[in-house]
């Protein structure tokens, strides 16, 4: 199957209007798998509002990303980039022009350059504080001796938080599912190690003792783990009248 040839017959067939479309994903870096999708960014002068949708195209499920210039600079620095991900402006890096460059198409790739090297948002001293907490209790419930249904769900909820965490607090790009590992291993290939073997003990032997200690490498840097002395106030204006105290 010849993947541009399929994406151009994408674009002429329901993008009819579009300025170019951009090929991406597994297919283009030829890591595809037999549940792979094809990524495509159709780029038109102009649009209402940009599209996300999903669809079969002679067999081949697609997932498009419809934008124009100014709905693409949005989400690269206001959703991607404060989210740490850089999902959208990957796809247009790394991805195939069709059916040939533009200059819309070649200032979007410029755009996504720009913002991959830029790095994502900062965290704020307020979101590791969050997470510093967050993760704590978290390892609490793991040090427990939880139940073996439990222990998988904190596990699950402990792997991303550590992994997101250990790549935004060093000011790098952070990932979903898969990408999570890859983007760990990219960074710091001995700490990936680390991390990944720890949580095959504790999936594999119920043994929580290498994940926390994997934790605890990741907070230490940051203030360590966060219990007594935290203190936070909600918004005086989140209060209703539905319930009187004079009933």
């Amino acid at each position: 199957m010849n993947v541009q040839i399929l994406a151009n017959k994408i674009r002429t067939s329901r993008y009819p209007g579009a300025d170019s479309v951009i090929a991406a994903g597994s297919f283009i870096r030829g890591d595809s798998t037999s549940t792979s999708d094809l990524d495509l960014v159709v780029l038109f002068p102009h649009v209402e509002c940009a599209v996300r949708e999903s669809f079969v195209f002679e067999n081949l499920p697609v997932e498009a990303f419809i934008h124009d210039a100014e709905t693409l600079e949005y989400f690269f620095q206001s959703v991607d980039r404060p989210d740490g991900t850089c999902t959208l402006a990957q796809m247009v890096t790394e991805g195939v022009v069709l059916p040939a460059a533009t200059p819309l198409s070649t200032a979007a790739k410029d755009a996504a350059a720009s913002v991959i090297a830029g790095g994502p948002a900062q965290l704020s001293d307020s979101e590791v504080t969050n997470r510093r907490y967050a993760i704590t209790d978290l390892i609490d419930d793991l040090a427990g001796d939880p139940k073996r249904e439990e222990m998988t769900s904190i596990g699950v909820r402990l792997h991303t938080a550590i992994a997101d965490l250990f790549l935004r607090s060093r000011k790098c790009w952070s990932g979903e599912g898969k990408w999570l590992a890859r983007r760990l291993v990219a960074e710091d290939a001995p700490f990936a190690q680390r991390f990944h073997s720890a949580f095959e003990e504790l999936w594999s032997s119920n043994a929580p003792v290498a994940v926390i200690r994997v934790s605890d490498e990741v907070l230490g840097p940051l203030g360590g783990r966060l219990f007594s002395g935290d203190r936070r106030e909600a918004p005086a204006s989140w209060r209703t009248s539905k319930i009187s105290s004079t009933d």
